[in-house]
Formats: C-alpha cells, structure tokens, sequence
C-alpha cells in the first residue's frame, strides 16, 4: 500500500470513528467552522461610467501584443468596488489580479496561479461582490521555495491591498 493510500484510508477510519462517537452517545460531531461571506461583508456600490477602471485600459497579453480591452467587461465585481480579473498563466492555470475601479490602481496576489484539482472543477474561485472573502478550490502555485500547495480549499480576506490567508484545507482526491 502507497504513503497517500495509507493516508486517505486513516483519513477516513477517522471520519468514521467520529461520526459513530456521535451516533453512539460519547458526544456531538464537533462541527466544522468555515469562513463565510457574511462574516466579510462590504457594501456593493453601484458601477459609475466616470471611474478610469471603467474605461478602455491596455492591457498585455500572452503573446505580448498589446490589445485594448475593457475591465468592466473582462472582470466580476469583488468586494464592493473591486474587479476580480482572471487571466491564463499556462496550461489549466489561472491567475487573477484584483483592480480598484474608484482608482484604476491593480493588486497582485500572494499566489502565482491556482490549477483545477479535477477536470470537472468549475469552481475554482468563489466570490461576492458584497463580499471579502474569496474562496480557492486547486492547487495554489506559490513563489516560496515550496512551490505549490497540495489540493484544497483556500480561504482569503481581501484588506484592500493585499490578501490574508484565513485557512487552508486540504482535499481528498479521487483515486484512479
């Protein structure tokens, strides 16, 4: 038996042997706290056509050829007056830069690029526009000397600058 094989068996004798404390009078199933969009709440304004994010902004793509593309258009709108714009870094890799619109002003990443775990994975970033908190379903590809993170689930706080990493969990994938 393979090191991950031991692993996800012992992973899961231990959700076992959880849920049939629970079942079996030795106490609750303690309950798992997950960040949530409520608890990061920002006020969602209205798009003005006045803001320079708004506007037509040049923008580099992959083949380096400059090309004129509108954020509005390109991006979702993120934690009140914040656009979540996703582009390509490679073969099923994508990044993300988050740009003000009241300011035009655009914010990196404390990740490279996030790599769907399994095909089917639409949902790699999760998000609200009334919201701080952005969610990341892949693997992370990191600038530190690890390189990129295991499969799991991120959680972030956008501080209007930067992003704070809240919690990190790993996922189980589906063996082959």
């Amino acid at each position: 038996m393979t090191m991950r094989s031991q692993i996800v068996v012992a992973f899961f004798v231990s959700l076992l042997a959880v849920q049939l404390a629970g079942q079996s009078g030795y106490g609750p199933v303690p309950k798992l706290d997950f960040p949530r969009f409520e608890d990061y709440k920002v006020a969602a304004p209205q798009p003005s056509r006045n803001n320079p994010a708004s506007r037509q902004t040049a923008v580099r793509s992959s083949n380096a050829a400059e090309k004129r593309v509108s954020i509005s258009s390109q991006s979702s709108v993120f934690a009140g007056h914040f656009r979540l714009q996703k582009s390509n870094c490679g073969t099923a890799c994508i990044a993300i830069t988050i740009v003000d619109t009241l300011t035009a002003r655009r914010y990196g990443t404390p990740f490279i690029g996030v790599r769907p775990c399994t095909p089917d994975n639409l949902d790699t970033f999760i998000w609200r526009a009334n919201s701080r908190l952005l969610v990341i379903n892949g693997s992370l590809e990191v600038s530190d000397e690890s390189g990129s993170w295991p499969c799991g689930t991120a959680f972030y706080e956008w501080r209007g600058s930067d992003f704070r990493l809240i919690r990190r969990l790993p996922s189980i994938q589906r063996m082959h």
